[in-house]
């Protein structure tokens, strides 16, 4: 499930899966921009690795033709364990796991990727850090929060 949860981050950012991942090849996936187009160079790819080590998931990400790599450890117990009954709870650690694999593994890895492929970095409120976005709203009137909260999930529970 983590996995699921990783490639739903890694979609939502913007990427989109290149190739077609067999099920023995499912921790380890491609992926590239839709700007990039599939490109037959390795330095328009990412390059995610999962591998389960004792209480963790871990994810290895990397931009082909980098060689800096960024490892995330998720805490199967944290995120699926039987802790977490209660709806509200549940879409609260479904947060926190959104927030940590964007902010900590899939904007790392877009901006890499940009740069790499000399594309401009995206340059939107989406992509700054959750704590800086929260910052933000705090300085907003409360019916601009209101209308912003309606742009989507994320945006929805910062608002909350």
């Amino acid at each position: 499930l983590l996995i699921l949860a990783v490639h739903a981050v890694m979609l939502e950012t913007g990427f989109v899966i290149l190739g077609r991942p067999t099920i023995a090849g499912a921790s380890s996936i491609k992926y590239t921009l839709p700007e990039l187009g599939q490109l037959k160079n390795d330095e328009a790819r990412v390059l995610l690795r999962c591998q389960s080590v004792g209480e963790f998931m871990v994810v290895y990400g990397s931009v082909q033709g980098s060689s800096q790599i960024f490892r995330l450890s998720l805490s199967i117990s944290k995120f699926l364990g039987e802790q977490y009954q209660a709806s509200f709870s549940l879409y609260k650690d479904a947060f926190a796991l959104w927030k940590e694999i964007k902010d900590n593994l899939t904007l790392r890895l877009l901006m890499l990727l940009c740069e790499i492929a000399g594309l401009p970095l995206p340059a939107c409120f989406q992509i700054l850090p959750t704590e800086l976005k929260m910052k933000i709203l705090e300085f907003l009137p409360a019916l601009d929060v209101a209308r912003i909260s309606m742009v989507s999930s994320e945006l929805r529970f910062l608002a909350a």
